[in-house]
């Protein structure tokens, strides 16, 4: 597969923000279309080069692609290459609609399989990323998902879009502007213009009242201050206490820069009273909001941003007409309530059980759906349900087709359910426009919040841009000629097709604890069911989205009646929907399973249950389908890539393999595909899982694998009930094989053991940190709960999930718990590893005494350039430690600090740079140190040095 040119196109699409599938409604763990299309066609199409490829295929694709080839027969080699070429060229978002590239892709399906098209089954469908460019083939498609939020999307993209096509995307549009503008007239007063501007955010902050001694002062928890970013607009908030009246007063202002503007009230849930200086801390602030449910109905309107008419943005704080507004639309909403009727005005739906996966907000009270809106905001929600409703009944006057109307009312309620993520209590404003909830895959709480204007123009977080984001994708896709697929709600364990009877299976299954899917679509199904359960009474007859068949790892409490979601439950979950595709498949079909998942229990579960359902894994291509700067990413192993793995059904009776044949395998395998790997561009964790394929297509070729005493290798290691380590199992093989390939290309053929534990380790945990495209951000990752303030708790290193630490510190004979003691460069909490900053280690290095002088002095020189005199170790100070690590450790912080003459002593005084190994060290660092990092700019320093020494 090209996977270098899929992975650019794969990347440059994830910036395409309209017209696409993903726009049109908010789903979680997307893949991008580019990685699907061209894993679907190498899947559907076969071989050029193989001896059994049909030569009717061969003869027409060598006409669709006339590759150059000098021999006068059609040349298989050349076929290949111009096919791969195709398939990679086809990736390409701008050509996933262009008719000849798509007409030849169809006409070398058809080709490939002349009596009909091939049917690709997806049980874990999702949004459709997968059986919608299987329908853009030519390929039948069978795709199902238990979560009824992705049938209804489902529905929309292989059944209405194919069926209806242009005349869809024309009536939603128009009908789409009837419903706006009806919507409009009901709601204006309760968002009224301000001399011609147009409101488009309102800036709200939770309050608690001041603990501290004889104050009791109502503090707003404003944590966002700048309003707009743009360098020759800066706007923000700044605040005063007034003892006086005990009250915290807001102004705008103009800075001169960010740095002037104050810090926020609130940082990280402890809030300082600007009346008194009190803080009062988190788990005071979490209690009072917990007795109002969050604080929400309560909350404080603080500012407004509009629209003037020249299209200026304007800020402002909040009026007494602002004020009657809320207090209308309280008393409209209170009136509505009145006349209720099957389902609550306001969702009264419970949240999930406080500790599940991705869900924080239940510690602050909220127990309902409806407590993570405002009053105005739900009877907003409400007129807008009641339209989509009346729009149904006036599309189905004006054509008579109750499908169709049915259709048109859907596609409408997905824009009304998709702009409930900029429109909650829960949604922000970041960077001058309306930031989704859905910022990571999970629900955190926010001290303030912005609440968009549901009737402003084009703009991010209203009607009119949700319903843009639904017509947009129905009009570029409606001219394709789509056929039809077939959407069907239910588990992937039961699929409801024969034995045997298709070819190929392509999905995405969930992976394992990274998303809670079901849960995080609730936020959605409570307003799409209000809308549509009269029209889909299949889809939306539960109270919530069905948990207990949902095939994830989930650590919170398991609700009344189902079973707790541990990895036992995950692993007997996938192995079952695993077994059902083994089931449906033709015992010579192929499957492509894609995983994306950062921790290694999370693989070993996949893997276990792919073993276990009988199937070969014989490839895997990673694919970069990750966009750059994700909120995970920062400081951590967040996978670039999804892995498609490439499987087919074991066949023939039972084989037991030798674990000596296996073993003398795996590396030879290993070497191989990470030669492959790094020439793609695949470094880092990516690499690492993307050998389990090829590695693993060894071990699952067998039923069984034993030692010659008949001791049988089990794929994941075994423990003890103390956490011990008992037996080793085959991925653990797999890890050392990996990390000591790896650190054999890191150090650029010398040998890695001549190098100390601490040294392997640090250069193997950072290369494990790489992507193929980019480095990681060395500050600290935001606090998820607070947002977006500028004070985020500072990270102290670089982490690792632990278990992936302990099996590439066991594939390296690194001691783990001796790095990890008082001292050491790692440090352990829980589940999660630190490979500590270098100056975190500044003590270890040089002791308190020169740890403190250096606090004080800032790192700084004298006023004449002299350096700072060296301070001794005190006695009560750490050993300072010798490994070649440790003494480039010192002479990077040296130079950071500006101690070129002590840096200077170190190197050829004390005869450090006459040792080889601590050049070959610091040019290996300097490769992996992420790019604009502290350390990747002071051992390039200490390099600088190195010739001007006299080394």
């Amino acid at each position: 597969m090209p996977i270098r040119i899929i992975s650019s196109h794969a990347r440059h699409e994830q910036d395409v923000k309209k017209g696409h599938l993903h726009s049109m409604h908010v789903w979680w763990a997307t893949r991008p279309l580019a990685a699907c299309r061209a894993v679907l066609l190498g899947a559907v199409l076969p071989d050029p080069a193989h001896p059994k490829c049909p030569e009717n295929f061969k003869e027409r694709s060598w006409e669709l692609l006339r590759p150059l080839s000098t021999k006068s027969e059609i040349d298989g080699m050349a076929l290949r290459q111009s096919l791969l070429n195709f398939i990679g060229d086809f990736s390409a978002w701008e050509f996933s609609t262009d008719k000849r590239m798509v007409d030849t892709a169809r006409e070398l399906v058809k080709a490939a399989h002349p009596d009909a098209p091939p049917l690709v089954v997806d049980p874990f469908a999702g949004i459709g990323s997968i059986p919608f460019e299987a329908l853009r083939l030519g390929v039948d498609v069978f795709a199902s998902d238990l979560n009824p939020v992705a049938v209804l999307l489902l529905k929309t993209a292989l059944e209405y879009l194919p069926t209806y096509r242009e005349h869809l995307a024309k009536a939603v549009e128009r009908y789409g502007t009837w419903l706006q503008e009806r919507v409009a007239k009901e709601l204006k007063e309760f968002y009224p213009e301000s001399k011609g501007s147009i409101p488009l955010a309102y800036i709200w902050a939770r309050t608690i009242l001041c603990e501290g001694p004889g104050c009791g002062a109502e503090i707003p928890l404003v944590g966002l201050l700048m309003l707009s970013h743009k360098p020759k607009n800066l706007v923000a908030l700044r605040y005063r206490g007034d003892k006086a009246r005990k009250q915290v007063i807001f102004d705008l202002f103009q800075p001169k820069s960010e740095g002037v503007v104050q810090n926020g009230i609130v940082q990280h849930f402890s809030a300082t009273c600007p009346v008194c200086g009190y803080t009062t801390p988190y788990k005071r602030v979490r209690e009072q909001l917990r007795a109002k449910r969050g604080g929400t109905q309560d909350a404080r309107l603080i500012a407004v941003i509009t629209l003037k008419p020249d299209g200026s943005r304007d800020f402002r704080l909040a009026t007494e007409q602002d004020h009657r507004a809320i207090r209308k639309a309280l008393q409209a909403l209170d009136n509505l309530r009145k006349h209720n009727g099957q389902l609550p005005v306001i969702p009264d739906e419970p949240l999930p059980p406080a500790g599940s996966l991705g869900f924080r907000i239940q510690r602050y009270g909220m127990t309902t759906w409806g407590d993570l809106f405002t009053p105005r905001q739900i009877l907003a929600l409400n007129t807008l349900t009641q339209a989509v409703l009346d729009t149904h009944q006036l599309v189905l006057k004006e054509t008579e087709d109750q499908d169709f109307a049915r259709a048109v009312a859907t596609c409408l309620s997905l824009a009304v359910s998709n702009m409930c993520q900029y429109f909650s209590s829960i949604s922000f404003w970041s960077y001058d426009h309306m930031a989704k909830v859905f910022q990571i895959n999970a629900l955190p709480m926010r001290p303030d919040f912005a609440e968009a204007n549901p009737l402003m123009p084009d703009l991010v977080g209203g009607f009119d841009f949700a319903l843009d984001q639904v017509a947009r994708f129905l009009e570029r896709e409606s001219k394709q000629g789509l056929r039809s697929g077939t959407v069907q709600q239910g588990p992937a364990s039961r699929i409801p097709l024969p034995d045997q009877s298709i070819p190929t299976v392509v999905t995405d299954p969930p992976y394992y604890d990274a998303v809670p899917y079901a849960d995080l679509s609730d936020f959605c199904y409570v307003w799409l069911k209000r809308m549509l359960r009269k029209l889909h009474p299949d889809l939306f007859y539960l109270p919530l989205t069905p948990k207990a068949d949902e095939c994830i790892m989930d650590p919170g409490p398991p609700r009344p009646g189902e079973l707790e979601k541990d990895r036992t439950f995950f692993e007997n979950c996938i192995q079952r929907a695993l077994a059902e595709c083994k089931r449906v498949l033709q015992p010579d079909g192929l499957a492509v399973v894609l995983f994306a998942h950062k921790g290694t229990q999370g693989w070993e579960s996949l893997l276990k249950a792919l073993v276990e359902a009988e199937w070969t894994v014989t490839a895997s291509w990673p694919i970069e389908t990750e966009r750059e700067a994700r909120m995970r990413a920062r400081n951590s192993a967040v996978l670039a890539s999804s892995v498609f793995l490439v499987c087919r059904p074991r066949l023939g009776t039972e084989v037991v393999g030798d674990w000596r044949e296996v073993l003398s395998e795996l590396h030879p395998r290993v070497h191989a595909w990470m030669q492959l790997l790094v020439k793609e561009g695949i470094v880092g964790a990516d690499a690492i899982f993307a050998c389990i394929g090829p590695a693993l297509e060894i071990y699952s070729r067998y039923n069984a694998v034993e030692t010659a005493g008949g001791k049988r290798i089990e794929l994941a290691d075994r423990y003890g009930q103390k956490g011990e380590l008992v037996e080793r199992g085959y991925l653990s093989y797999v890890w050392e094989a990996v990390a000591k390939e790896a650190l054999n290309m890191i150090f650029e053929g010398a040998d890695p053991t001549g190098f100390e534990q601490d040294s392997r380790l640090t250069a193997m945990w950072l290369w494990t940190l790489r992507t193929g495209t980019s480095g990681i951000n060395r500050k600290g990752s935001e606090a998820p709960e607070v947002g977006r303030e500028k004070k985020a708790k500072k990270a102290n290193g670089y982490t690792l999930e632990y278990d992936a630490v302990r099996k590439i510190a066991q594939g390296l004979g690194v001691h783990l718990e001796e790095l990890s003691r008082h001292g050491g460069i790692v440090e352990i909490k829980g589940n999660v590893a630190t490979l500590l900053f270098v100056d975190e280690r500044r003590e270890t290095l040089f002791g308190k005494g020169e740890s403190e002088l250096q606090k004080r002095s800032g790192g700084q020189t004298t006023l004449f350039g002299e350096p700072l005199p060296a301070v001794k170790a005190s006695s009560g100070a750490p050993e300072v430690r010798k490994t070649t690590l440790d003494r480039l450790h010192q002479a990077m912080l040296l130079f950071g600090d500006g101690r070129i003459e002590a840096l200077k002593r170190l190197l050829v005084d004390e005869g450090v740079g006459k040792d080889d190994r601590f050049w070959r060290l610091a040019q290996a660092l300097f490769a992996l140190y992420p790019r604009n990092s502290e350390e990747k700019r002071w051992v390039d320093g200490v390099l600088g040095r190195k010739k001007s020494l006299g080394f």
